[in-house]
């Protein structure tokens, strides 16, 4: 038990200023010479030393770390940028104007292609073909019902055209002999545009056939009730 009470007696130990970290002061109870010899040994020395040069360095990092960390005189500036939210204008904020000048702008632009006029009356759809007697052979559909009007498309000879009225306004043949200088169009079902009375027959012609007037072919009856009127587009 005395033994043992001695031990533990010299294995308390603290730190001393001028030990370092490793320096250990023995009690006299402990101060036997096999222990004396080895904590005197030289290594404990280096030891105690090394230790010391450790821990400076450590500290010095340590506050280096803490200075940069906390803004300190050798840590580099810090820029803080603050992004504003991109602000869009509400859809319900738009002015009633406003709509009206986009709806305006949207709208498409007239076309030298477009109608002018649009056909009042009429009848039942009713077949006539493109004329195949005379050069130029065929049939021109124009946008309306007038000679000066923009050719918008053809049809080759003897084809089946389907209209649903006639009107009266200009002839586009008016030097030829009656009645293929007459002044009646014809209204292409669907609002296709106009084909001229000369341009069409009652059946399929042929050149070089003599039947109908003038060898023109048979001309298409024009009945009362397919006749129609024109008012212009929209109105206007």
């Amino acid at each position: 038990p005395n033994q043992l009470a001695a031990l533990s007696q010299g294995c308390k130990s603290r730190m001393t200023p001028a030990a370092g970290l490793h320096g250990v002061e023995m009690s006299p109870e402990d101060a036997s010479p096999a222990r004396r010899r080895f904590f005197s040994h030289p290594i404990w020395g280096l030891s105690a030393l090394a230790a010391a040069v450790v821990a400076a360095l450590v500290a010095n990092a340590i506050w280096d770390i803490s200075g940069r960390l906390t803004g300190g005189e050798d840590a580099p500036a810090t820029t803080l940028t603050v992004v504003a939210p991109a602000t869009t204008r509400p859809a319900a904020a738009t002015s009633a104007s406003t709509t009206a000048a986009s709806t305006t702008t949207a709208q498409r632009a007239p076309s030298p292609l477009d109608p002018t006029v649009e056909i009042i009356g009429g009848c039942e759809r009713f077949a006539v073909y493109s004329q195949g007697r005379w050069d130029p052979l065929g049939a021109a559909v124009r946008v309306d019902p007038y000679p000066s009007a923009p050719q918008i498309g053809s049809r080759q000879p003897n084809v089946i055209i389907s209209v649903d009225a006639w009107v009266r306004t200009e002839a586009p043949y008016d030097a030829n002999r009656a009645p293929w200088d007459s002044d009646v169009w014809f209204h292409l079902t669907g609002n296709d545009g106009w084909v001229s009375f000369a341009g069409v027959r009652a059946r399929a012609s042929h050149k070089g056939e003599s039947d109908g007037p003038h060898g023109g072919g048979q001309p298409v009856e024009l009945r009362p009730e397919c006749e129609g009127g024109l008012r212009p587009v929209n109105g206007e």
